[in-house]
């Protein structure tokens, strides 16, 4: 069967992320208690600015303290530098005959706890002020940047902190075939304790980037979900070490939504969706994902939907999910795990009842999925699955296949790219301050890609090679 989740329709239509403008700030969901904080930031070299914490000094940030005033009462927060990017992440799209990526550079993302708490964790994105979820042992917080203009400086940027009304609502259970991978299971294993990496494939619908205002906004945004996710499958309850990488970002252009997307037929846009990741597995190279993530702000019907079991398998590993806020975050593990094999606790497993309605894989979820954790029943099912993923077996590559395989056409000489660099051929094909992209890792002697000197992060291509004789490798 497959399993399809569903939450309230916040009162927010999704997060509204601040504008430097000063518009009104939308949270995404009904917001139970509000306050305005200003958090400060420390490491070992002392207090930073929030300026500070976004440039490419990386190993003085590899831990931080977060302090801010909720409830009239100092929270301590302790974070730790969180990995959710491949060295060759990029978001990508395409306009007409070319091809564009946004490289990503931040390593701005963090997990931990707060302090004195036991039961505590955190996952927050530091890339422009504060970004993502802090739960107590009390309440579950989320904590994003107000609008500049109720700080002073980068120091003291000011945040909302908010809490959100609970809400519940049923799992929907369509029913999608067992994969064959479960029939092979035939007794319990021990999981190996060395760690599993899940490499993830984001796909993000037009409906998304327009409510966020800009590919960059919804590039960092995704990656703040992305993050709270990694944290989910990092709880000490599930028993497994699996590390959700994100791979690369394909914003999708209006043309491939309509091919991946039925509004209210959750199944159906599964299923094309799955049918469209798998084209993007370059011909006879091995997959550079292990499972790919449709967000989109379309009703799908359920919240969100995947298949049960068909991790490794190209055709089956796939999600979609509906934007709604930070909680989104918590769905997409949700739905990730159904794809591992998981089922809602309590069908076809002895973990039911209301002490397991905040476990990750309840079928009755709240939407603020408050103190969560992953049940017995989980936990033991994960175990019995991930020996035979072989897909998560590899670290995430630094370098990444080639996307676009073009072989040079046999009538050019091969001397003719000789005489010319990547930079002189950037120059040629998109002007004169274009420079060959330092920042796309696929091998430049299949695919030029470009970037101007004022945007050395936004690259493009018109998906072919160099001239033939370029001299193109590595460190060329």
């Amino acid at each position: 069967s497959g399993e399809g989740l569903q939450l309230p329709k916040p009162s927010g239509e999704g997060l509204q992320l601040p504008k430097p403008s000063g518009e009104g700030l939308q949270l995404p969901c009904r917001a139970r208690r509000t306050e305005i904080v200003f958090p400060r930031v420390e490491s070992s070299a002392g207090t930073l600015t929030f300026a500070t914490l976004a440039d490419d000094d990386i190993k003085r940030k590899s831990l931080l303290q977060a302090t801010l005033t909720w409830r009239r009462r100092k929270l301590h927060v302790i974070l730790y530098q969180n990995q959710v990017t491949s060295h060759q992440m990029h978001s990508e799209w395409t306009e007409g005959n070319l091809t564009y990526a946004l490289t990503s550079h931040k390593d701005c993302f963090y997990r931990g706890y707060v302090k004195g708490q036991r039961s505590s964790y955190a996952a927050l994105s530091a890339c422009e002020g504060l970004t993502g979820i802090i739960q107590t042992e009390d309440e579950l917080l989320y904590i994003q940047p107000a609008n500049r203009s109720m700080g002073t400086d980068d120091l003291h940027l000011a945040h909302i902190l908010y809490t959100c009304e609970a809400r519940q609502q049923a799992s929907a259970e369509p029913d999608w075939g067992m994969g064959s991978t479960a029939r092979h299971i035939g007794r319990r294993r021990r999981a190996a304790s060395r760690p599993r990496y899940l490499e993830v494939l984001v796909a993000v619908d037009p409906t998304v980037v327009n409510e966020l205002g800009s590919k960059e906004r919804t590039q960092d945004y995704v990656m703040v979900l992305m993050n709270i996710a990694n944290t989910v499958y990092q709880h000490h309850t599930l028993g497994v070490d699996i590390k959700v990488v994100v791979v690369k970002i394909i914003f999708l252009t209006k043309r491939q939504q309509g091919q991946v997307l039925t509004r209210n037929d959750a199944y159906r846009t599964v299923t094309q969706f799955c049918e469209w990741s798998s084209r993007q597995i370059p011909i006879g190279q091995p997959p550079h994902f292990d499972i790919s993530v449709l967000i989109t702000k379309e009703v799908l019907g359920p919240s969100g939907y995947a298949p049960i079991t068909g991790l490794c398998n190209p055709g089956r590993s796939c999600a979609a999910v509906r934007e709604e806020g930070f909680s989104t975050g918590f769905i997409i593990a949700h739905e990730m795990a159904h794809v591992f094999g998981l089922f809602h606790d309590g069908h076809g497993n002895n973990c039911h009842g209301p002490e397991f309605q905040n476990a990750m894989m309840a079928s009755l979820v709240e939407s603020k999925l408050n103190r969560f954790w992953w049940s017995s029943c989980s936990s033991q099912r994960m175990k019995d699955m991930v020996p035979y993923l072989h897909c998560l077996h590899n670290e995430p590559a630094v370098r990444m296949p080639n996307h676009y395989p073009l072989e040079s056409p046999a009538e050019f000489s091969p001397e003719l790219g000789r005489p010319y660099s990547l930079d002189f051929q950037c120059k040629m094909e998109f002007g004169t301050y274009f420079r060959m992209c330092p920042h796309i890792y696929s091998d430049p002697c299949h695919t030029l890609w470009c970037s101007a000197s004022s945007q050395r992060y936004m690259c493009r291509t018109k998906r072919g090679p160099p001239m033939t004789g370029s001299q193109c490798g590595y460190q060329r």
